[in-house]
């Protein structure tokens, strides 16, 4: 146990080493030991920094995640650091839980192939406004009629700004 304690030492002080079917944190210097299988992760994102993550960290702590990952960057930056660090800590038989779709993407392409990697990692996602639940058929008949809403809806967004720029120029 003490090698593993100098081990985690060179990382920072919240770190997660995968040992076999275990996952060892260390927080603050503190070692604790947790069996892998069935892990509930959270990952909640904003698209801008003056927005606030407490109702969908509050709603993912209230599903029983043990472990949130966040993002404070628009949806159409399909590469965020939070996602990212959330793929990489994600096992199989693990569920990631997310309080709506939109907040993985806006673009259908992209969430359909996180989607997809997911399944074939064998880690099932749970959205939670959305009631989905893509471990069931119609969970992920669901997730394909959603993903294209969102991208719809940014795509309202975006045009809905274009005219207010031209309609402030004028």
């Amino acid at each position: 146990m003490m090698k593993l304690c100098r081990l985690f030492s060179i990382f920072e002080r919240d770190s997660t080493l995968i040992v076999g079917q275990y996952r060892l944190y260390c927080n603050f210097g503190k070692l604790s030991l947790l069996w892998t299988m069935g892990e509930k992760i959270g990952y909640a994102r904003v698209s801008t920094r003056e927005q606030n993550l407490s109702s969908q960290i509050d709603a993912l702590n209230n599903a029983g995640c043990v472990r949130i990952f966040t993002d404070k960057i628009s949806g159409k930056e399909f590469k965020r650091e939070g996602l990212t660090a959330c793929l990489d800590y994600l096992r199989a038989g693990d569920t990631l839980f997310i309080y709506r779709l939109d907040r993985l993407g806006r673009s259908v392409k992209e969430m359909l192939e996180l989607c997809s990697q997911l399944e074939q990692r064998r880690i099932k996602l749970v959205s939670l406004q959305d009631n989905l639940d893509t471990s069931t058929a119609v969970g992920r008949f669901t997730m394909q009629i959603l993903a294209p809403l969102a991208e719809y809806n940014r795509n309202l967004i975006l045009e809905g700004c274009k005219a207010g720029i031209e309609a402030a120029k004028n």
